[in-house]
């Protein structure tokens, strides 16, 4: 291309030695206009290519959505009586702390998990994920904000105040009661750019997602309590195969499991699945010796990738303290039979833990 600038270069000496001045204020005009037009090309390609699918320079506000986090832990809790209830309640207190404390020092990085729990009951009650702190909640207090707060400036300011370790969201999920929270929060987050309605509409969201998370939490406690107490009764038996089979369908579709890059699975369970098809206490009592090979054939064709899935199953073996005569005999063929049946779909590293431990990890 050196001979085409060459070029262009004689055309604009010739122009001024033939015209003299009046070629001059030619090629000033030209190189006038062409600044312009990059000045321009350049604002232009700014806005037609934005810096990600929500935001580009120009733009005063914060991105559209914030930074979903790509951990999930799924409590599996047993809730055919085979466990002692407070002890079971003692532990899952760890949940809200984790809850109250999901968020970092910096406004803009991702939740450190969401949680979810599945209630494990007989082979003919519904298996369903319960959500306590997902996605849905941790982006409605981002949109609410960004859509409420005028500047990008303000709008940071905001959320530092409720996304960060330590802060509103923080005391709202730790507090042992939120009465009064609209006005606690608008208290807490009045602040240059939220003001008047929009503050009362962001004060108004935040207690919202506070209390659907707290309601989730408190449902996951309280059927703890009524199944664990007998006030209610599952279908029968204790169905925990069934539950696994729920994750087996979820753990690679997309809309599922497959979005999370680290998913802890955590059992609360003594271990006995119990069923018209395999009632797991009474083979390991009459065959112990078969437990590995019974964990393997029990376990579907579906891999988990280690890489991804983490299990830890905490009481295994223990039993409530009334149903104890065989906890002796059947402890360690059941940690045999979920060795191997965990082996079998791809986790080798299995943890294994006393209830009275679940909630110190």
């Amino acid at each position: 291309m050196c001979w085409q600038k060459g070029f262009e270069i004689g055309r604009l000496l010739l122009i001024i030695s033939s015209q003299g001045q009046q070629g001059i204020n030619f090629i000033r005009q030209e190189v006038c206009l062409s600044r312009v037009f990059i000045f321009f090309a350049v604002i232009i390609s700014l806005i037609l290519s934005p810096l990600n699918a929500s935001a580009n320079i120009l733009s005063n506000k914060v991105e559209a959505n914030p930074r979903f986090s790509k951990n999930i832990k799924i409590y599996l809790v047993d809730l055919s009586r085979s466990v002692e209830k407070e002890t079971v309640l003692t532990g899952l207190e760890s949940i809200r702390e984790q809850i109250a404390n999901v968020y970092g020092d910096q406004y803009s990085s991702p939740a450190l998990s969401y949680y979810f729990w599945v209630p494990v009951r007989g082979v003919n009650d519904r298996k369903f994920f319960e959500p306590i702190f997902n996605a849905e909640i941790d982006k409605s207090l981002w949109v609410s904000v960004r859509s409420q707060v005028g500047g990008r400036a303000n709008q940071i300011n905001v959320l530092e105040k409720l996304r960060t370790q330590g802060g509103l969201w923080s005391r709202l999920i730790s507090s042992s009661s939120i009465n009064g929270c609209a006005n606690f929060v608008m208290s807490q987050l009045s602040a240059p750019g939220l003001f008047g309605k929009s503050l009362a509409n962001v004060s108004r969201d935040v207690c919202n997602q506070a209390t659907r998370t707290r309601n989730g939490y408190a449902k996951m406690k309280s059927g703890v309590e009524s199944y664990l107490s007998g006030q209610n009764k599952t279908s029968g038996g204790s169905d925990i195969l069934g539950a696994i089979a729920k994750l087996d369908d979820e753990i690679n579709r997309k809309s599922g499991l497959a979005s999370y890059s680290k998913i802890e699975l955590i059992f609360v369970s003594d271990g006995l699945h119990s069923t018209p098809a395999l009632n797991l206490k009474r083979s390991l009592l009459s065959s112990p010796g078969s437990s590995c090979n019974l964990g393997r054939n029990s376990a579907s064709s579906i891999k988990y990738d280690p890489r991804r899935v983490s299990v830890r199953m905490y009481g295994i073996g223990e039993g409530r303290s009334t149903i104890t005569a065989d906890t002796e005999a059947l402890r360690a063929p059941l940690r045999e039979f979920w060795q191997c049946f965990w082996g079998n779909k791809g986790i080798d590293k299995l943890e294994f833990g006393q209830l009275e431990d679940l909630g110190m990890g």
